[in-house]
């Protein structure tokens, strides 16, 4: 028995380590409680063998799997899985190679779509080519149409034939589902009817017709007809008058946005409509018959009539919301963080400024419903033409009348709110002869051109909230172009300086392009893999980030990166 008092366990009545008094047991019971007591130890023991056990296994098929190469894992799984030991080793392979594979497809999804998106294209305005060899033909440029944003084109995959003549603009859907074009004919002896219409598009943006013009302005002697079909279908005519026809947007769930502009017998523009026309219902809708400015994001189409009422409409239910009244100005956006007065893409996201007659700035991102009515920025009197807010840090720098202004103390103060200005402070910066502006959000660096015709960077534009601002000249002799941006929304801008061509990808760094440029030559600018691409009169050149020329090939009229699928 085991003596209570010292655990000691001893055969009789008394305990010969501790001499405890004698405890007197039931004999039966006491071999009971014993039998109970080493089943327990021996339960305790198997368990303590299988735990050792499982951690041993763990550790072998760690090792494997750590001495395994997948590749081969991936190719012969399911040969060797039937020889596999234990189950456990079974799932961990599978589980292992169906990881493996799915990585190994990922990867190579993202570097298809990578390399679909990351084209660089050159055309000659006849022909379009992969990279600068013109050996390397994709297709003639009247066999295909671009998207809003020239990231993508494709053929025109229509039943039946188009007057190529005839088309002045074209633009298909994303995913080149749905295609729309806009079609000119001159009317004969007078009479308003137009050649028939049957077809396809020409290769790029709106451009012009042929119309008389007074003052600029084109004055109509023929017919406009806008028509859209689906792919490897046949078209529909959705308007036809004498009133310019102009594509803004076609959906890759097929809205057709469209505007209807009419001009005066003296040049002067009448009333512009800006209408909607969803092409799987074959249903036309008209958004405004007195639109102002216009603006085209992912989701939604936003507008102003000209008494000032902002309106917004998303694609798919084509119901028009009131926003806000009294508007003056619509600012989208046309780079990361800057905006500007002109109709066109909100890019990156859906988010704009617009002014209020009062000359207050709202700021409004369409996907945030947190701040459905806008966030308050500041109120001005002065004219703006370019805008840069960074919400980040509280700050907008505004250009406009010969003036680079910074706003500070801006918070997320909403426009019920009813905001109190005399926390924001205005600050002048400095002259300008250029109201053009560029900020890179990478870099925090801001640039302008002074009325000294010097380019200036201000670094730590958007930290340096609660600092005097104050600017580095970085060269002079800049030409009354100013600060022009790169292609087709990429990153950097160009300059003219004495005569040379100069690139900025948005840090402290200057590119020398090319010297004895001529004044009012087309340029474009870009840069692509890590080399920036020139196209300056009709000449490309291929330049490393060091400035030196490594390629050049004349007879070019367009570069950008896309992709084009002819299929």
């Amino acid at each position: 028995m085991i003596c209570p008092k010292c655990g000691n366990e001893f055969e009789g009545t008394t305990c010969p380590k501790c001499n405890s008094p004698a405890i007197l047991v039931n004999a039966s019971d006491y071999e009971r409680r014993r039998r109970e007591w080493e089943e327990r130890e021996k339960q305790k023991n198997s368990e303590e063998q299988k735990k050792q056990k499982n951690r041993d296994d763990v550790r072998r098929v760690a090792k494997k799997i750590a001495d395994t190469d997948y590749s081969q894992l991936v190719s012969s799984n399911a040969g060797r899985a039937a020889g596999f030991a234990s189950r456990n080793r079974r799932i961990l392979a599978m589980a292992g190679a169906v990881i493996a594979a799915a990585i190994v497809i990922i990867v190579l999804i993202n570097a298809v779509t990578a390399s679909g998106k990351n084209i660089f294209y050159v055309s000659d305005g006849s022909s379009i080519y992969k990279g600068m060899d013109k050996n390397n033909i994709i297709c003639s440029t009247d066999d295909v149409i671009f998207n809003y944003d020239r990231s993508c084109a494709y053929s025109y995959n229509i039943v039946g034939d188009i007057d190529r003549q005839a088309i002045t603009g074209t633009m298909v859907s994303s995913n080149g589902r749905y295609y729309a074009a806009v079609m000119y004919t001159e009317n004969n002896g007078g009479n308003n009817e137009s050649a028939a219409v049957d077809g396809n598009d020409d290769a790029g943006y709106i451009g012009e017709s042929n119309s008389t013009a007074v003052n600029g302005n084109a004055i109509s002697t023929g017919t406009y007809t806008l028509i859209c079909w689906k792919k490897n279908g046949g078209y529909v005519s959705v308007k036809s008058s004498t009133d310019k026809k102009t594509i803004a947007m076609v959906t890759d769930d097929g809205m057709l946005v469209y505007t209807d502009t009419h001009y005066l017998n003296e040049g002067a523009v009448g009333a512009e409509i800006l209408g909607c026309y969803y092409i799987d219902e074959q249903k036309n809708l008209t958004l405004s018959s007195d639109m102002d400015e216009y603006a085209v994001a992912a989701d939604n189409v936003i507008w102003t009539d000209s008494d000032g009422t902002l309106y917004r409409t998303k694609y798919k239910d084509g119901t028009a919301v009131r926003i806000a009244r009294n508007v003056k100005k619509i600012y989208t956006r046309q780079k990361t963080y800057m905006y500007a007065n002109v109709n066109g893409m909100i890019q990156t996201e859906s988010a704009f400024v617009y002014v209020t007659q009062d000359g207050e700035y709202i700021y409004l991102d369409l996907s945030d419903k947190k701040n459905p009515d806008g966030i308050y920025l500041f109120t001005s009197a002065s004219q703006t033409d370019s805008l840069v807010y960074i919400a980040k840090s509280g700050c907008a720098y505004t250009a406009g009348g010969g003036r680079l202004s910074r706003i500070t103390g801006i918070t997320d103060e909403t426009v019920s709110d009813q905001p109190d200005d005399n926390i924001r402070k205005t600050e002048t910066v400095s002259e300008l002869a250029s109201s053009s502006v560029y900020y890179s959000s990478d870099a925090d660096c801001l640039y302008y051109v002074n009325k000294s015709d010097e380019l200036v960077l201000i670094k730590n534009a958007g930290k340096a909230a609660d600092i005097s601002v104050s600017g580095v000249t970085v060269t002079s002799g800049i030409t009354k172009s100013g600060i022009q941006y790169t292609a087709y929304g990429n990153d950097g801008f160009w300059y003219i300086s004495q005569s040379s061509l100069c690139y900025c990808d948005g840090s402290s760094k200057q590119i020398k392009l090319k010297d004895d440029v001529k004044q009012g030559a087309v340029i474009y600018c870009m840069e692509y893999k890590n080399r920036i691409y020139c196209l300056h009169d009709g000449t490309l050149s291929r330049i490393s980030t060091g400035g030196n020329v490594q390629m050049e090939t004349g007879g070019i009229a367009d570069i950008w990166t896309g992709r084009i699928r002819t299929r």
